[in-house]
């Protein structure tokens, strides 16, 4: 959700999603599993370092405004890209 948000231009109801997501990982075993990723996607919509706990992640300039799983991001040979 927090990405059609961004997508749509509303660029703070993201920013709740998220940090409402990372909230919701406290006392939990999938905290480590998800976290990054939470940090990672909200640092780069905000634009800034973002940090939780002692896990402080920078936002990515390098990545398209569209979203990309991790797996098409990998190997787009795989996929049949055309270089």
């Amino acid at each position: 959700m927090a990405c059609y948000y961004y997508e749509i231009g509303n660029k703070d109801r993201p920013v709740e999603l998220l940090d409402l997501a990372l909230k919701s990982l406290d006392g939990h075993g999938a905290k480590e599993f998800f976290q990054r990723d939470l940090l990672q996607t909200l640092a780069n919509y905000k634009g800034e370092e973002v940090c939780s706990g002692d896990v402080c992640v920078a936002p990515q300039t390098n990545i398209s405004s569209g979203a990309t799983s991790k797996a098409e991001q990998e190997n787009p040979a795989e996929r049949g890209a055309l270089e």
